[in-house]
């Protein structure tokens, strides 16, 4: 069986991973090489990233046909990225009223169960009860079963 580290992962399953790494913890997710921990001021996807000093350098490296295709490509990226974020967001959302739907369940079910308790415990303290008085009413004549019947034992002992 394959581990994460082995499956190998498409692009937008990688971005969709950093996204929630970078969301949800500060730590640098799994996918990243030990050289990006040194991060450079114009490293776009970076937390120290200066966009004044990355378009400078993007304008001084790059001609006009180079800064219009990283716009296509930046836009594209834009986009992907929302799609993204409004999948998840809508995720979260269907994930939190399924939750909430299920806490009311529960809630409605447990004040069901707490009325049907109430009504067992009074069946139970109805049946002791019962069961005491029964046990007193016969507690007499048990008492005269029981020396009838050592009473018996002992003549058949004697015989």
């Amino acid at each position: 069986m394959e581990t994460e580290e082995e499956t190998p992962l498409d692009d937008k399953a990688k971005r969709m991973r950093d996204l929630l790494a970078s969301f949800y913890s500060p730590i640098p997710s799994p996918s990243s090489s030990p050289l990006s921990k040194q991060t450079s001021p114009d490293d776009i996807n970076s937390a120290s990233f200066q966009p004044y000093q990355y378009m400078t350098i993007l304008a001084r490296k790059s001609n006009l046909e180079d800064l219009l295709q990283r716009h296509v490509e930046m836009v594209a990226e834009i986009k992907n990225l929302d799609t993204d974020l409004q999948m998840l967001v809508y995720e979260n959302y269907n994930k939190f009223i399924c939750a909430t739907d299920t806490i009311k369940r529960m809630k409605s079910n447990i004040l069901g169960m707490e009325e049907n308790m109430e009504h067992l415990l009074e069946k139970i303290m109805s049946v002791q009860s019962r069961s005491d008085s029964v046990n007193t009413s016969l507690c007499e004549n048990r008492e005269h079963i029981e020396k009838m019947h050592r009473t018996c034992n002992l003549l058949r002992k004697i015989q």
